[in-house]
């Protein structure tokens, strides 16, 4: 049914009212940027295997072993077998890189030292290798001996362009210089893309060294150059508690409740479960070095560079082990990447007592289910729910993952109870309602599908995904026709590029008995998803009735390769046997075969 076919991270997102809160505000570096600045640093880290004739002797077999690894994306083992290699032939300078990148991707950067400090024998401006001494000499305090590493490292360019320029910043005050520290990012204000980093570390900066009135000017800079997020926003609410006391810092709060609704991680301040003190994530320069490696892996992963922003993360974990956002980026990773089981290791590794460990629970709940651990992840939600009475997200989580299970009944009923959770639904609460209506609708409950899906458009006006969904359906039932191509072409109007719901325009023209231009629809529906079973279907159908037999014939042959759904190979069996009882191809031919 194309009406079901989203995008379920786009769908649990807006049904959730959330993705991740973990990431910083700060604005990605677009992709042209990403690839410039991190170009060099990744040549590194992902380069091409060099020939396995550069590998000789005990160390073949650990090489092979480390290629294959590194071929599934397995980081542990890659570096493992890297690391045995080498020590088999420790001349190797190729070995020698692959060995400390992975090592340190891995998270073992403690272990990664002394192979940095091997490479910067052989090649002082490493970059990477250089970087990660010198956040090391950062972490100790050693400022004179990082800022000189720096400076090697800078030479090579890379997103040290970025990265180099704060690490600085943050070594001037853990000297003792907040304003010399404020000053040497002024540099990143040249470029249009860095100066948003620029002017949130600045804010950091000069809140730790107090001066909060200019902190919070930095902040307004920051605010024009990008959206910040809840969790830079919670930073700026904890300086105007600083500076103009509790009463302050709550109608700060308040504020933001209206922008973010009842996020679990803004409520955790609103109901003083955590002081608003505790959203400054600088306590020292280590925290402002961790901050700094962590916004620019954020933005790195974001422009999909997730090779060098894992590198970045690490180091960031390294300096700050609790960096609990760090933590929660590095699941993510983790996830995108079909690492499940890490990803859940990454999630766990949040602090109980972090504002994202709900989160990053909800998270661990959907790993589970992709490990088919589906039970499990049902109780975790459901240990959720019973926790925080009020909260509904963990209760939406649920009839979500009941949903993707095509166990719409029991789905419903637990929408049902998030609802009843909220006081009053407003424009926000649209997915949700929006949700219990497939679910309502999938379980034969169309009365009541059909309210959550008008009330669900009326909180939130032309959504297209609604329309498409509420449409399609009354031209599955034959009713409300006109209405529904109206809708529809609404719909493709706000998504040109969408295959599915071009699709539901042409299926809704071809039930009200305009084949040809339901045979245009479809034809760009199949341009757009050419290997969506349903749509192909639907195109055969519109081929048959304006007397196209042929075509019809293929594009329903094509079904039965195109992994087709639940009964669609029964269905088209019989197109197939019999063609339409109606249309011209129809009057002539009885069926394809």
């Amino acid at each position: 049914m194309n009406k079901l076919k989203l995008p379920m991270r786009t769908l649990l997102s807006a049904t959730l009212g959330m993705a991740m809160t973990a990431l910083v505000g700060l604005p990605g570096i677009g992709p042209a940027h990403a690839t410039d600045v991190a170009s060099k640093d990744r040549d590194a880290v992902i380069s091409p295997v060099t020939p396995a004739a550069r590998v000789s002797g005990k160390g073949f077999g650990a090489f092979l072993a480390a290629r294959q690894a590194r071929k599934d994306g397995d980081i542990a083992a890659a570096a493992h077998y890297f690391n045995e290699a080498l020590t088999a032939d420790p001349g190797n300078i190729w070995l020698l890189r692959r060995a400390f990148l992975l090592t340190v991707s891995e998270g073992e950067v403690t272990a990664a030292l002394p192979l940095a400090i091997r490479i910067l024998e052989g090649d002082e401006q490493a970059p990477v290798a250089n970087l990660t001494v010198a956040v090391d000499d950062l972490k100790n305090g050693r400022y004179g001996k990082a800022e000189s590493r720096i400076s090697k490292a800078n030479k090579r360019r890379g997103s040290m362009r970025l990265v180099g320029p704060l690490l600085r910043a943050w070594a001037s005050y853990g000297k003792g210089d907040g304003a010399e520290a404020a000053q040497r990012l002024d540099m990143l204000n040249k470029t249009e893309a860095f100066a948003p980093f620029a002017n949130y570390h600045r804010t950091l900066i000069l809140a730790a060294a107090g001066d909060l009135d200019a902190a919070l000017t930095a902040f307004a800079a920051y605010e024009e150059g990008t959206r910040p997020d809840l969790r830079s926003m919670l930073v700026k609410a904890a300086i105007i508690e600083m500076r103009d006391g509790a009463e302050a810092g709550r109608a700060a709060l308040e504020t933001l409740r209206r922008r973010f609704g009842e996020d679990h991680v803004l409520v955790a301040y609103l109901n003083g479960e955590r002081a608003l003190s505790e959203a400054f994530p600088i306590r020292d320069a280590n925290d402002g070095v961790a901050e700094a490696l962590y916004g620019a892996a954020s933005a790195l992963v974001r422009d999909n560079v997730s090779d060098v922003a894992m590198i970045y993360l690490r180091l960031s974990l390294h300096v700050r082990g609790d960096l609990d956002v760090a933590q929660a980026l590095l699941g993510d990773i983790r996830e995108s990447g079909d690492r499940w089981l890490e990803a859940i290791a990454a999630y766990e590794g949040v602090a109980n007592e972090s504002p994202y460990k709900w989160g990053a629970k909800l998270r661990t709940a959907w790993m589970l289910d992709k490990l088919d651990r589906t039970d499990q992840a049902i109780e975790l939600l459901q240990r959720m729910a019973a926790e925080r009475q009020k909260e509904t997200v963990a209760l939406i989580t649920l009839a979500d993952l009941l949903r993707t299970h095509s166990r719409f009944e029991e789905a419903a009923t637990i929408y049902s109870q998030a609802i009843d959770r909220i006081d009053e639904l407003g424009p926000r609460h649209w997915a949700v309602l929006y949700a219990r209506g497939i679910a309502l609708e999938r379980s034969g409950r169309w009365t009541d599908a059909e309210q959550d899906l008008l009330q669900a458009l009326e909180l939130r006006p032309k959504h297209p995904y609604i329309m498409n969904y509420l449409a399609y359906s009354w031209a599955d039932k034959g009713v409300k026709l006109d209405e529904a191509v109206e809708m529809l072409r609404q719909a493709v109007a706000l998504r040109p590029q969408d295959g599915y719901i071009i699709d539901s325009l042409g299926w809704v023209l071809f039930r009200k008995g305009e084949h040809e231009e339901a045979v245009k629809q479809l034809e760009r529906a199949v341009e757009l998803r050419p290997e969506d079973p349903t749509i192909n279907e639907h195109l055969g159908d519109a081929y048959w009735h304006v007397g196209r037999r042929l075509e019809s014939c293929f594009q329903w042959r094509r079904v039965l390769v195109l992994e087709p759904l639940e009964g669609q190979v029964e269905t088209v069996g019989v197109k197939l046997k019999e063609g339409l009882p109606t249309g011209k191809g129809g009057a002539s031919f009885r069926g394809c075969t």
